[in-house]
C-alpha cells in the first residue's frame, strides 16, 4: 500500500465517519451512548460497531502504509492492517457479549411508586412520602370530567380531532424550574379530558423531567432510543417526549376515563363513515 493510498483511505473514512453519526443521530439512537456497551440494541450496536471500525480503518491505513514504506516488505501493509481491524472486531464482539451476559445475570428490579413502602416521617427529614392516586384526580384544581360550562375564565383557543383547546386567564406559565410556551386545557363533549403543554429549550426539557420524575416517580420508556417517557397511573396517562433537533418538549396528560370514552367515539364514527362510504361511494 502507497503512504498516497492510506491517505486517501483516511480521509474516505472521515466522510464515511461522520455519515454513519449523521445516520446514528437521525434515528435518534443518540441515547444509547449513555450507557454501557450491554445497554444498545442489535440496531443500535450495529451502528456503533461500523464507526469503531470505520474509524480503526481510517486511523491505520496511513500507519499501515509507512511501516509498509520504511520495511520495504510488499503488501506487509495489507497484512498488518487486516489483522489489527480482526483484533478490533473480536474484541468488539466479545466486550458486546460479555456486557449482555453480566447484563442479564444481575437485572435491574424496577419498583413502581404504588410498590414502594411509604417512609415514617422524621422531624428534620427530607425524606418525603409517597403521593397517593387521589392527588392525580385533579390538574389544578380542576378535576376531570368537569364540565367546561362550569367553569370561569377559560378562553377558546383551537379545535383538534375534536378536542376543543382553551387557555385559564391568569395561568402561571411554570411548572418547577421549567417555563412554558402555552398550557392548553383539552375539553371532549365539553368535559375535561386532558392538558397539553409545550416548552423550549434544552434547560426547560431537564427542569420538566425532573418534576415528572419527582410528582409521578418511575417512568417506563417505549423507544430507549428516543427522549419519550409515559407514565400510567390509575386515572390518568402521562407522556412526555422532547424533540432534539427543536429542542422542543411537549408534555400532556389525559383522564383515561374521558379518553377511553373519545376513543370509543371516535372509532364508532370512523366505522359509521367506512360503511356509509361502502354503502353509496360504489
Amino acid at each position: 500500500m502507497k503512504i498516497s493510498t492510506g491517505i486517501i483511505i483516511f480521509f474516505l473514512a472521515l466522510l464515511a465517519l461522520v455519515a454513519e453519526i449523521v445516520l446514528y443521530m437521525f434515528f435518534g439512537i443518540g441515547a444509547a451512548f449513555s450507557g454501557n456497551m450491554s445497554a444498545l440494541s442489535g440496531f443500535a450496536f450495529v451502528f456503533v460497531f461500523l464507526m469503531i471500525m470505520t474509524a480503526a480503518t481510517g486511523i491505520l491505513a496511513p500507519i499501515c502504509a509507512i511501516i509498509e514504506s520504511v520495511t520495504k516488505k510488499s503488501n506487509i501493509s495489507y497484512k498488518i492492517l487486516f489483522a489489527l481491524l480482526g483484533l478490533i472486531l473480536v474484541g468488539t464482539l466479545a466486550a458486546y457479549v460479555v456486557g449482555s451476559k453480566e447484563a442479564s445475570k444481575k437485572p435491574e428490579k424496577v419498583v413502581t411508586v404504588q410498590q414502594q413502602k411509604q417512609p415514617e416521617p422524621v422531624k428534620g427529614s427530607t425524606v418525603k412520602p409517597v403521593k397517593s392516586e387521589d392527588e392525580f384526580d385533579v390538574f389544578r384544581g380542576v378535576k376531570w370530567g368537569t364540565d367546561i360550562k362550569t367553569l370561569k375564565g377559560f378562553k377558546y383557543v383551537i379545535e383538534s380531532s375534536g378536542i376543543r383547546y382553551y387557555r385559564r386567564t391568569g395561568d402561571k406559565l411554570m411548572l418547577g424550574s421549567a417555563r412554558l410556551e402555552y398550557l392548553d386545557y383539552g375539553f371532549w363533549n365539553g368535559n375535561f379530558m386532558n392538558v397539553l403543554m409545550q416548552a423550549k429549550g434544552a434547560n426547560n426539557w431537564e427542569a420538566l423531567k425532573e418534576v415528572c420524575k419527582e410528582k409521578f416517580g418511575e417512568w417506563s420508556q417505549p423507544n430507549m432510543f428516543k427522549e419519550e417517557y409515559m407514565w400510567e397511573k390509575a386515572k390518568i396517562n402521562v407522556y412526555l417526549r422532547y424533540d432534539t433537533y427543536e429542542e422542543e418538549t411537549t408534555f400532556s396528560l389525559f383522564s383515561k376515563e374521558i379518553f377511553g370514552l373519545y376513543s370509543k367515539d371516535k372509532e364508532t364514527k370512523a366505522k359509521e363513515k367506512a360503511k356509509k362510504g361502502a354503502e353509496e361511494g360504489f
